[in-house]
């Protein structure tokens, strides 16, 4: 979704035990997402007769552009009523859909942009070969555009997407749900080359996704956009069909004579720029390996062409060896960006894409996997305290359950603390991803029994739910008089495990006393609220990315913590310049002559690493004074004349010093 910064942990690491691939397909078939699998358990039914084969079904993988599977997805077939919503590693399964040519819908417009893939539903259930690709809403331009006609002038820009603009002054828009928008879409993750819908065509140096999906321009809208090759005179832009999911000329013969290129635009679907030529095509071949190791069973795709040689009508997969030939590439751009995801992904591997990039059809270095078998292990109760069977606990005990993997700490409520008078009312919190703590609001009754409910629909991070085994657990409070409460402050927790500039994080703990300074690293929070057992600062602007301690200081001394409070804190990217100097915000990137400096600035980027297109880049801070200290704003990068081939059109992304990828990205157009 272009999510917001999320508590989520990444992939835990790959256990030696793994379920037989069998196994692990009936598992996913319980869990509503049996791939490849047979039957289960035998192959008649207690009639007789032969179980019949499952009925095909669309089987994908969604990501976003920081190559992050994407959760709760929706997607639908189109003309059925098939549909389903991806799962937490991004795995999709539309089951039921009939065999023939389909398209597919995903996204809702909402929480994600949405686009169309058309594809033939065979009677198997296939894995589609490329990873299936939503942009941000959050990364383009946009505007407040009620339904109706527009008042006055309006157009649409910022730096988001600079040089890009959308100029509504004088239409009348319909199906706006309030906002209209234009995001950039790279060239290497389309749905669908252009030249599978158009024969002949070339492929898009350019293309803008307007939402919301099906909204309505009349008179038609115009898009201006940047001019990103300037070896043709002459472009057609194309825009998908909201119907069949192919791609349709929109104009043809647009000659921007080396300015901007502006065409309308009466839709919200996706839009591309083409150049008027002829695209030679070339076989590109290379190997997967893990290690040493080659690797079959992978899917292999580039610039969005996954053809086998020998089978254009089959996708190109690698063979034993581990090698692999895609067939009909163009030599459009210069570069090869090569991607790789498993072949029955969740059965024989998990989840993962992996890319490289080469000016040769023949791949210089082999594309890395990690080939990890499926995590197909429930998680489990590890421990409780108090402990299950313990006697005589204090009344003013914190619940704590410590579970045997990462869990999946979006789920609001994992565990409820029982009473003879229901649930114990309390605020529940994450002191890590294994471990969920409740602090009751008020001291338990003595001499009490009380059960520990563990909710069956905890799920781990690769999505097994919760080991039903041991999910009650029982524990009784002393007798008497209860034992006075602590008098020391101590923090125990902290909300959410993972945040960005401007965001409100929360510690709780006990007998804070006011005046409570909050630094995360090495810089300071602001504190905007503050109670005896609740305290709530924003993220500091300039601490580098990466996992930074939040500590505490009340009255000159440290607060003390029940373990370390560490903030999984992500950079945020707001504007791409041409410039140092951070005024002029770069429409597009000139091959031939690019700007001495290119800068990605924001906040939270001290240090960070830079991907554009998923192909990465050296760069170094840009360091400026403020508060009277020495702050990165930025993190510029440095092109000689000319820029590499392998610079492509794409997002470009920031990484912490724990490799995860910041809350936003910005956009990047290379002109060749």
């Amino acid at each position: 979704m272009a999510p917001p910064a999320s508590s989520r942990l990444p992939p835990v690491p790959p256990r030696p035990l793994a379920p037989s691939a069998p196994a692990l397909a009936c598992a996913l078939l319980a869990g509503g997402l049996a791939l490849f699998a047979p039957a289960c358990g035998g192959g008649s039914s207690r009639t007789g007769r032969s179980s019949l084969p499952p009925p095909p079904r669309f089987v994908g993988v969604l990501y976003d552009y920081a190559d992050r599977p994407l959760e709760g997805v929706s997607l639908r077939v189109l003309g059925t009523n098939a549909q389903a919503a991806s799962r937490i590693d991004g795995l999709a399964a539309v089951g039921g859909v009939p065999t023939g040519a389909r398209v597919l819908r995903y996204g809702d417009s909402v929480q994600t942009p949405t686009l169309l893939l058309p594809y033939t539903q065979q009677s198997d259930s296939s894995f589609h070969p490329l990873p299936l690709y939503l942009p941000s809403l959050e990364s383009g331009i946009s505007a407040t555009v009620p339904d109706g006609p527009v008042s006055g002038t309006l157009v649409l820009q910022g730096d988001a997407l600079p040089g890009v603009s959308l100029d509504l002054t004088g239409v009348t828009v319909s199906g706006s749900g309030g906002t209209v928008r234009v995001i950039g879409v790279s060239p290497s993750r389309l749905p669908l080359p252009v030249s599978a819908s158009v024969a002949g065509a070339a492929e898009p140096r350019a293309a803008f996704l307007v939402e919301n999906h099906g909204i309505g321009f009349s008179p038609a809208a115009q898009l201006t956009v940047p001019l990103l090759d300037t070896t043709n005179a002459t472009f057609d832009a194309y825009k998908v069909n909201r119907s069949t999911g192919h791609w349709e000329l929109v104009v043809a013969g647009l000659t921007p004579a080396g300015g901007p290129v502006t065409f309308p635009v009466d839709e919200g679907t996706l839009y591309a720029v083409v150049p008027q030529a002829t695209t030679p095509r070339v076989t590109v071949t290379g190997r997967v390996v893990s290690g040493s190791t080659p690797v079959a069973g992978y899917l292999v795709s580039c610039w969005n062409v996954s053809a086998d040689p020998a089978d254009p009508s089959r996708p190109a997969r690698t063979a034993a060896d581990g090698t692999f030939r895609i067939a009909g590439v163009p030599q459009t751009y210069g570069a090869y960006l090569v991607r790789a995801i498993p072949d029955r992904m969740g059965i024989d591997f998990a989840p993962e894409v992996v890319s490289a990039v080469s000016q040769s059809a023949s791949l210089g270095a082999d594309l890395q996997v990690a080939a990890r078998r499926p995590d197909g292990i429930e998680p489990e109760v590890k421990s409780t305290a108090p402990a299950d069977g313990a006697t005589g606990v204090p009344p003013t005990t914190q619940v704590v359950v410590v579970f045997s993997e990462p869990i999946d700490t979006s789920h609001p409520r994992p565990f409820r603390l029982l009473g003879p008078n229901g649930a114990v009312d309390g605020a529940l919190s994450y002191d890590n991803a294994f471990t969920a703590r409740l602090r009751p609001h008020a001291s338990l009754d003595p001499a009490t029994t009380y059960n520990i409910l563990v909710d069956r629909k905890v799920r781990d991070l690769a999505g097994n739910l919760l080991d039903p085994g041991r999910i009650n657990f029982r524990f009784t409070t002393q007798s008497g008089s209860p034992s006075a409460p602590p008098t020391d402050t101590k923090a125990f927790s902290l909300t959410p495990l993972a945040a960005a500039r401007g965001d409100t994080i929360e510690i709780s703990g006990r007998n804070f006393t006011g005046g409570t300074s909050v630094r995360v690293g090495g810089s300071t929070a602001l504190v905007t609220f503050e109670s005896s057992d609740t305290i709530r600062a924003v993220v500091p602007d300039h601490e580098p990315a990466g996992d930074a301690t939040v500590s505490l200081t009340a009255g000159g001394s440290a607060v003390s913590t029940l373990q370390p409070l560490v903030l999984d804190l992500r950079a945020s990217a707001t504007t791409i310049y041409a410039d140092a100097a951070l005024t002029t915000p770069l429409d597009a990137l000139d091959r031939n002559a690019p700007p001495a400096t290119v800068v990605v600035a924001g906040f939270n980027v001290g240090g960070a690493s830079v991907t554009i297109d998923g192909v990465p880049f050296a760069a170094s801070d840009l360091l400026q004074t403020i508060g009277g200290a020495s702050v990165a704003v930025g993190r510029q990068l440095t092109f000689s004349a000319p820029a590499p081939a392998t610079l492509l059109t794409g997002p470009v992304v920031l990484r912490g010093a724990n490799g995860k990828a910041g809350a936003t990205y910005r956009f990047l157009q290379v002109r060749n």
